[in-house]
């Protein structure tokens, strides 16, 4: 059984990672709707409250198979969960791809220019 710490670990690595990926879809596409965008990662923020408050409140915590099958669920909530999570996001970036934008790279035109004007 993985210790209560190490959970918490994962839950706040696959949090980040998912927030993170919608505020890059956000960068990259930045006059695209982003309301899925933020619907994902507040569904995020709620499934890591969630989490966390069940990592702190096993049920039976005298009986040692249950705090198990607990963490275990926890566990598999957690990556079902993520994993639909990546799936929207990627629907969405299927649907970008569609239409044949370049992605924004965030660097202007004249910045670009500048750079290549400069004699080293």
């Amino acid at each position: 059984m993985a210790n209560r710490r190490n959970i918490k670990k994962d839950i706040e690595y696959l949090v980040f990672e998912v927030i993170s990926d919608c505020y890059t879809f956000k960068y990259l596409f930045p006059d695209k709707n982003h309301k899925e965008a933020d619907k994902i990662i507040k569904d995020t923020i709620n499934l890591r409250n969630e989490l966390r408050m069940r990592v702190n409140h096993p049920d039976e915590k005298d009986n040692r198979k249950l705090v198990k099958a607990h963490y275990k669920k926890i566990n598999e909530d957690l990556m079902n969960k993520v994993d639909n999570y990546f799936d929207r996001l990627n629907k969405m970036l299927a649907d970008v791809q569609k239409t044949g934008e370049p992605a924004k790279t965030g660097v202007s035109k004249e910045a670009k220019e500048e750079k290549t004007t400069k004699a080293p």
